[in-house]
C-alpha cells in the first residue's frame, strides 16, 4: 500500500508518499480501506519537531489522525463492526497514522459514518468534532440559553463549534477576519466580530463560555468578558492555560485545557447531529495524499476556511 511517511523533521517537502507493507490487525481493531484523512495543525507541528520530546527520533514516521472509509477486514475480537461497513473515527496517540491507503485502528476509536455525506467528505469531521464537543459540552457545560464566544471560529475546530454550540441551544458570538464573517452566519453564528475590525475585549462581560480555539486570547486576556460563573476553554495547550486551570479550579469563574480524546459514544452523536442536519464538514481543499506537502503548506498559513483533505488515489 502506500502512505505518506515522515523521514526527518522540517518542512513540508520532508513528506514522501511510498510504498510501505500493508498492516497487521490485532485482535481488536478494524483495518479500514481510506477514503478521506484530514491535515490538523496538529500535524504540522509533529513535522516540524515542536513535540518531538513526546514523538522522539522513530523514523519512518507516519502522520494523521482523522479518517473515513469502510471496513475490509476485522480482529477475532471485533463482532459489532462488520466488513464493508462505513466508518469514520481518530486514532488514539501523538503521531497517528491515518496519511495512508489503509489504517488498522482500534474498534473504540470509529463509529459508523453518517449516512448523509459522502466518505469522502466525512473525514473532515473527527478530530474537530470531538475537540468541540468535549469542549463545548463537557468542560464548557452549554446548556440552552447559554451565551457562547468562539475565537477563530473560521478554522476547522471552529467551524465545528459554532454548529455544535447552536445545536446545544447556545447564542453564538463568532471571532474571525472579516473576509470569513459570511461563512460564520451561514453556519449559524448569531453575531460575529471581525477581529480586524473591532476590538471584543472592549465589551461588556456577557459570556457565559469563551472557547478560545486559535490560542490568542487566554484565561488573564478574556476573563472581564465572562459572566460571574463564565467558563474560558482554550483548545491550545501552554503553560499559561495549564496554570489557569489549576489556580481557577475552585473558583467562580474557570479556565480549562480540552484534551481531545477518541471516543465511539462521542461519534455517534457527532453522527447523529450531521444526519439530523445540525452539523456539515467546513472543506477549505482536497488533495491527494501525495500532496500532502501541499495540505501541510497551506494549512500553516492559518489562512484555511475549514478543513483541507487528503484522499488515496
Amino acid at each position: 500500500m502506500k502512505a505518506v511517511q515522515l523521514h526527518r523533521y522540517g518542512s513540508p517537502t520532508e513528506l514522501r508518499y511510498e510504498s510501505v507493507p500493508l498492516l497487521e490487525v490485532a485482535p481488536d481493531q478494524v483495518l479500514v480501506q481510506v477514503a478521506s484523512t484530514s491535515v490538523n495543525p496538529k500535524d504540522c507541528l509533529i513535522r516540524k519537531g515542536k513535540f518531538r520530546f513526546l514523538t522522539g527520533q522513530r523514523f519512518p514516521m507516519r502522520l494523521g489522525n482523522d479518517l473515513a472509509g469502510t471496513v475490509v477486514d476485522r480482529g477475532a475480537k471485533v463482532h459489532d463492526l462488520s466488513r464493508s461497513q462505513a466508518v469514520f473515527g481518530m486514532t488514539r496517540g501523538m503521531v497517528g497514522r491515518a496519511y495512508a491507503e489503509y489504517v488498522a485502528v482500534g474498534v473504540d476509536q470509529v463509529a459508523p459514518a453518517p449516512p448523509t455525506i459522502p466518505l469522502s467528505e466525512a473525514g473532515a469531521l473527527p478530530l474537530v468534532g470531538l475537540t468541540a464537543l468535549q469542549a463545548l459540552r463537557d468542560l464548557g457545560a452549554v446548556a440552552p440559553g447559554h451565551r457562547v464566544c468562539i475565537n477563530g471560529a473560521s478554522g476547522g475546530v471552529g467551524t465545528v463549534a459554532i454548529q455544535i454550540a447552536k445545536a446545544l441551544g447556545a447564542q453564538v458570538t463568532a471571532v474571525c477576519s472579516a473576509r470569513n464573517a459570511g461563512l460564520c452566519r451561514t453556519l449559524g453564528a448569531d453575531e460575529v466580530v471581525p477581529y480586524d475590525e473591532a476590538d471584543l475585549r472592549s465589551g461588556p462581560a456577557r459570556f457565559d463560555v469563551f472557547f478560545d480555539v486559535f490560542g490568542n486570547q487566554g484565561f488573564d486576556r478574556a476573563r472581564h468578558l465572562l459572566g460571574p460563573t463564565g467558563r474560558h476553554v482554550t483548545a491550545v495547550p501552554s503553560p499559561a492555560a495549564g496554570w489557569a486551570a489549576l489556580h481557577t479550579r475552585w473558583s467562580r469563574q474557570r479556565a480549562r485545557v480540552v484534551i481531545v480524546r477518541s471516543r465511539r459514544r462521542d461519534l455517534e452523536t457527532i453522527a447523529d447531529l450531521v444526519t439530523a442536519g445540525q452539523l456539515r464538514p467546513v472543506i477549505d481543499q482536497t488533495l491527494p495524499l501525495a500532496e500532502a506537502g501541499c495540505a501541510h503548506a497551506h494549512v500553516q498559513t492559518k489562512r484555511a476556511q475549514g478543513k483541507v483533505l487528503l484522499t488515496p488515489g
